[in-house]
């Protein structure tokens, strides 16, 4: 894994650290609750999907080669930990991560799981 790697996963981790910070079915929200860009300064509280475009977006330039490499280790790390709700196309690697995030029995602690087993990979 190369160091950008790491610290992306780690932003996300930082990022989705408290309950708060998470949500589901949008990529993020505002203190309000409201849906908004993860990469708007107004975001407070992300998706799986959602803390990646941020953690990616905070380098300042958008690597999609990097950001690829990121959802696909996400997405290996949901299949193997909750097979059952990393749902989505194969041939779409990031609909399982969002199908993880948004499944109804996914929690917070799940969520982080992920994260940390996308790092380890």
């Amino acid at each position: 894994m190369t160091r950008q790697t790491t610290e992306i996963l780690n932003k996300m981790e930082s990022l989705l650290a408290k309950p708060e910070a998470w949500t589901q079915g949008v990529w993020a929200r505002d203190k309000n609750g409201e849906p908004i860009e993860p990469t708007s300064d107004g975001a407070t509280c992300f998706c799986l999907h959602g803390a990646r475009r941020r953690a990616v977006w905070a380098r300042r330039e958008m690597d999609t080669a990097l950001d690829d490499a990121i959802r696909d280790r996400l997405s290996a790390a949901a299949v193997t930990l909750f097979p059952d709700r990393a749902i989505g196309s194969k041939d779409r690697p990031g609909h399982k991560v969002v199908g993880f995030n948004d499944h109804p029995d996914t929690t917070h602690a799940d969520v982080l799981q992920v994260v940390r087993l996308a790092a380890a990979i």
